[in-house]
């Protein structure tokens, strides 16, 4: 009787097998969806949290930018930038023109970038450290030219005077608002 009970057993087992194979392969894919669903969560946690570091690291970067791309309504300390600088050097200037060129979309805001032409006068030595320093300012600016030409012999002057006539091109950002 025990060998009629075990041959039906057997029967039974091999007649459910299919079945358990198949619930075993899928509570095997769902667990395998599951651990690969934690990965891909863990993952994204992690780079989230890297893109939030990196976009604090970048703020003060960002915030240096209205440094070179200064607002329009700035002109005015630009230009105030500009003769001190000339005072520093111990040169004189006159500013001749501000023209607005042609406007850039950039992105959520627009580049204006604004001509500025200026009259300095000095010795060769001290315009040529004033076009540097001009160069190695802050802002983001465009040197399109420049001419030196002989202004005389002042007065009770031991050096000869040079004019320069200076065309540079500096770059606003106005952001919406």
């Amino acid at each position: 009787m025990i060998s009629l009970f075990r041959i039906v057993l057997l029967f039974a087992l091999a007649a459910l097998q299919p079945f358990l194979w198949g619930y075993v392969s899928d509570r095997a894919q769902q667990l395998h969806l599951l651990q690969t669903n934690e990965e891909q969560f863990a993952l994204l946690s992690q780079k989230m949290i890297e893109s939030q570091q990196a976009f604090s690291d970048a703020q003060p970067r960002l915030l240096k930018l209205g440094d070179v791309f200064p607002a329009s309504s700035a002109l005015s300390q630009v230009v105030g930038r500009i003769e001190a600088l000339a005072d520093t050097k111990q040169l004189g200037i006159e500013l001749k023109s501000i023209e607005d060129t042609i406007s850039i979309e950039a992105g959520s805001g627009t580049i204006r970038p604004k001509r500025i032409t200026a009259e300095v006068t000095g010795s060769v030595e001290a315009l040529f450290s004033f076009l540097e320093a001009m160069e190695n300012q802050n802002e983001f600016l465009s040197i399109e030219s420049w001419d030196i030409i002989a202004a005389g012999l002042p007065e009770k002057a031991s050096q000869p005077v040079f004019q320069m006539t200076l065309h540079t091109i500096y770059y606003f950002y106005d952001a919406p608002i």
